[in-house]
C-alpha cells in the first residue's frame, strides 16, 4: 500500500502557511491522499501548519469549506489573522505590569489563545462549544474505529536536548533518544492542540521555555523545561 509521511519544517508563520497549504491542496485535488497519509511530523510553524491541516480533517462540516467541498479556502482564512499583536503586547506591557500584580497573560499564552481564536473564527465554532485548537489533543482523534493520521508535534528539551513531543501516539518503544527519558507532552497532561503546538514553536526571544513535572514518562527528570523543536532539528525529518 501507498504510505505518505510529511516532514514539515520550521519558519514561523510563512512555514505554517506553506505546509497546510501545501497538505491542502494535496488533499483537494488527490482524494487518495486523505487515506494514504501515515504520520507527520512537524517543527515550530510546520506544527501550526500541521495542526490547521489536522484539524481540517477532523470535521468536514466547517463553514470556511466552499461548495466543491475544498479545505484550501480555510488555509487562507486563518493565516489572514495577526498572531503578533498578543506576544508582543504581553511582552511590552504585561510582564512590566506582572511584575506589580501578576495577573496577565504571558505571551505564549497569548499567543495560542490568537490562534484558538483564529480557528473558531476561520471554521465558525459557537462562543462555548468545544473546538479542535482548544481541545485536549489526546481526544481529538478518539477511539472511534476509524484510521487516522499520527501527528508527532516535536519540541526540545532543555535539560537534555534531545527530543521531546506532542502525539496521538504512544512513543516510548520506537523514539531513539540517548537519553533514558521519552518525554510524550499528551500522556502527562491533556493539553490543548494549541498548547502542543506552541511547546514545539516556542521561539527563542520570543518565547520562554515551558516547565512540566513528568509523571507518566520514564527517566525523566522531576523538571522539565521545553523548546523549540528547532534546537533539536528544525526539519521535523529526524
Amino acid at each position: 500500500p501507498l504510505l505518505v509521511l510529511v516532514a514539515a519544517a520550521g519558519g514561523g508563520i510563512r512555514a505554517s502557511f506553506w505546509t497546510s497549504l501545501v497538505l491542502t491542496r494535496l488533499a483537494d485535488r488527490a482524494p487518495e491522499f486523505r487515506d494514504a497519509l501515515f504520520a507527520s511530523s512537524g517543527v515550530s510553524g510546520g506544527s501550526l501548519g500541521l495542526g490547521v491541516f489536522y484539524g481540517l480533517l477532523a470535521d468536514p462540516k466547517h463553514k470556511c469549506i466552499d461548495k466543491d467541498r475544498h479545505l484550501e479556502p480555510c488555509v487562507l482564512k486563518f493565516h489572514q489573522y495577526d498572531f503578533l499583536a498578543g506576544p508582543l503586547a504581553a511582552t511590552l506591557a504585561g510582564y512590566p505590569a506582572n511584575a506589580l500584580l501578576p495577573v496577565f497573560p504571558s505571551r505564549n499564552v497569548a499567543l495560542e489563545v490568537s490562534w484558538e481564536r483564529a480557528w473558531r473564527d476561520t471554521v465558525g465554532t459557537p462562543d462555548g462549544d468545544p473546538d479542535v485548537f482548544s481541545s485536549p489533543m489526546k481526544e481529538l482523534w478518539g477511539s472511534s474505529g476509524v484510521a487516522r493520521p499520527l501527528l508527532l508535534l516535536n519540541a526540545t528539551s532543555a535539560s537534555s536536548g534531545e527530543r521531546a513531543l506532542a502525539a496521538n501516539v504512544r512513543i516510548e518503544s520506537w523514539i531513539g533518544n540517548k537519553t533514558s527519558c521519552k518525554l510524550n507532552l499528551v500522556e502527562e497532561i491533556a493539553v490543548p492542540l494549541s498548547a502542543a503546538i506552541g511547546v514545539s514553536a516556542r521561539f527563542p526571544i520570543l518565547s520562554d521555555l515551558g516547565w512540566l513535572k513528568p509523571r507518566g514518562s520514564r527517566g525523566c527528570p522531576e523538571l522539565e523545561g521545553l523548546a523549540d523543536g528547532g534546537y533539536y532539528d528544525n526539519y521535523g525529518a529526524a
